[in-house]
């Protein structure tokens, strides 16, 4: 296992980010346009609930993510369950239990993990993203994440807001966050948006050639995920942010059902 550890929530994003990005030459395994750490991560971070002023757009994102985010692997209850999680461990507080949270992954009719019934894409082909929640308070308040795999350079920040906003919840002054990564990577398409965001050379980037190849194809490429990342990018370089973005500190656990 390879182990981490930050400060916050930001500099744990930008430091795994950076390591896979700039230091992983020896260790990285590259296939097609990523680049991921050879083993399980463990990430430990000192203060997830400092916000340092983030934005979500950070990683691209626009708020309407976040609540698509939640209502994917949580119920509106999530809230209420962090509450009744931490009254219930509060009995025993001279005991190191554990609460989980119950995640499933709320698929659209017709659509099963791994296979699509109605003909269309997969989703999920190997299960869902995020596998687990979990909250302790004893030997020290924590908030546990496990992540099946994750683009650490984009919705690897979405998971890290995810356990920032748990620490918030929790009623200590102090709380610390583990976020176990089974499969940790970053994207080319990805670092398109990162690199150009926090001006960081192609020079000796992991993953410069395949980056390089897929600025000179252009902003009309018809693949739906490098499109939305030009257009990320665009707006970033005409407004100096993500348009229908929001500060970290505006989301929350909350959402509606429907």
């Amino acid at each position: 296992m390879i182990s981490r550890q930050f400060p916050t929530i930001y500099t744990a994003w930008r430091g795994l980010v950076e390591e896979l990005a700039y230091k992983s030459a020896d260790y990285a395994i590259n296939w097609g346009m990523h680049a991921a750490f050879p083993d399980i991560v463990e990430v430990r971070i000192d203060d997830p609930a400092k916000d340092e002023g983030l934005d979500f757009g950070l990683s691209s994102y626009t708020k309407s993510r976040w609540t698509q985010f939640l209502k994917k692997y949580f119920r509106p209850d999530f809230s209420e369950w962090i509450d009744a999680s931490i009254a219930r461990l509060k009995e025993a507080p001279h005991r190191p239990y554990v609460a989980a949270y119950s995640m499933n992954i709320n698929t659209p009719p017709g659509r099963r993990e791994g296979r699509n019934f109605s003909g269309g894409p997969r989703d999920h082909n190997y299960g869902g993203c995020l596998s687990s929640l979990q909250i302790r308070i004893k030997p020290h308040p924590t908030v546990i994440l496990y992540s099946r795999a994750c683009a650490i350079d984009k919705t690897g920040f979405m998971d890290l807001v995810l356990l920032h906003h748990v620490a918030k919840r929790m009623p200590y002054k102090e709380v610390k966050a583990v976020w176990i990564v089974s499969l940790g990577f970053i994207s080319a398409i990805s670092q398109i948006f990162y690199t150009h965001q926090f001006k960081r050379p192609l020079r000796n980037h992991a993953l410069r050639k395949r980056i390089t190849h897929l600025l000179s194809t252009g902003s009309d490429h018809n693949y739906g995920p490098l499109k939305r990342i030009y257009k990320r990018k665009q707006e970033l370089e005409d407004h100096g942010r993500v348009l229908r973005s929001c500060p970290v500190s505006k989301l929350s656990l909350e959402f509606d059902e429907k």
